[in-house]
């Protein structure tokens, strides 16, 4: 038991801790997250391997099985070492902790590289072993931003003399003088490009903590900032004060009359809407809370069988 603390206890933040609902079996864990099972005596230990390593060693080693239910996914591998154990077996059964630390430990934890025996660990990014020449990688991340600043600024000042006057005949083309028409295409971009890219900007907080997280944050605002567009263009007519916005404002004077300001009043109603949907959702919410709160409480004062009567309350 020792040697095996020793090997599991080195690595970062690994803790032991002693189950008692099995009978006092200790387990290294890691964030609240088992890496190595073990009985008692420590002669037989459970990691977490790859799927494709973990058949190889029930395949290949003698003593070592599939681990049974209750241990999660694929890749958890039961080994019997018995009490007699080599320096080559240790070195192969280390190797195995630390590949199923690697596997359940957070990213950062699992990028650190042990290495044991009194030697320092050190990381990949500032390991002597593995420094690469060339700048450091902050250096490369601050040109990257610098590149990145330069190309947006060139990109605006691009948009900024086009975009104002394409957007405002876009509008006139609609409207095609029609005051009626300008005012009803106004309340329809101002109210649908303001609700709607506010529901999947709420949908980026919403699904944070659901599987593949990232890529329905990055979907739900792009099609957020997207269905913005419009509105962000109407802007750039209204609020730009180079010769491209001045030139869309007289466009929308004469050939979209009614446009601006009905985009304005279609704003604040989306605006109105959405905080509409959010307090229903919320009062939903608390009412199917509400109703489950109650039906836990008349479970609790059902008979326990049928004719029974419930016990009175103390």
């Amino acid at each position: 038991m020792r040697r095996l603390e020793e090997i599991s206890l080195s690595l970062p933040e690994a803790e032991r801790v002693d189950i008692e609902a099995w009978d006092g079996h200790p387990t290294f864990r890691v964030r609240g997250k088992n890496f190595v099972f073990c009985n008692l005596e420590a002669t037989s230990l459970t990691v977490k391997l790859s799927k494709e390593e973990a058949e190889a060693v029930v395949a290949t080693e003698p003593g070592a099985s599939a681990a049974g239910y209750g241990l999660g996914r694929h890749g958890w591998v039961a080994l019997d070492i018995g009490t007699d154990v080599s320096e080559e077996k240790w070195s192969q059964l280390e190797e195995w902790i630390y590949t199923s630390f690697t596997l359940v430990a957070p990213k950062r934890l699992a990028r650190i590289t042990p290495t044991r025996r009194g030697i320092v660990m050190t990381t990949p990014e500032t390991s002597p072993a593995t420094a690469k020449p060339g700048m450091p990688p902050w250096a490369k991340k601050a040109i990257g931003i610098a590149v990145m600043a330069v190309v947006l600024v060139i990109a605006y000042f691009i948009l900024a003399a086009f975009l104002p006057r394409w957007w405002a005949q876009r509008i006139a083309s609609l409207a095609n003088g029609s005051f009626s028409a300008g005012i009803a295409w106004g309340l329809l971009f101002g109210l649908v490009c303001t609700l709607v890219p506010l529901i999947f900007f709420r949908a980026v907080w919403q699904v944070r903590k659901r599987k593949h997280a990232r890529i329905m944050q990055i979907t739900a605002l792009a099609l957020g900032v997207i269905f913005a567009l419009p509105n962000l263009l109407s802007l750039t007519v209204v609020l730009g004060n180079n010769n491209a916005a001045h030139a869309g404002e007289r466009i929308l004077d004469v050939d979209g009359p009614g446009f601006r300001g009905a985009s304005v009043v279609g704003a604040v109603l989306g605006v109105a809407l959405f905080l509409g949907l959010v307090a229903l959702g919320y009062m939903y919410k608390k009412r199917g809370k509400d109703l489950d709160k109650m039906r836990g409480e008349l479970k609790q004062h059902e008979p326990q069988s049928k004719g029974e009567a419930p016990a009175p309350e103390i």
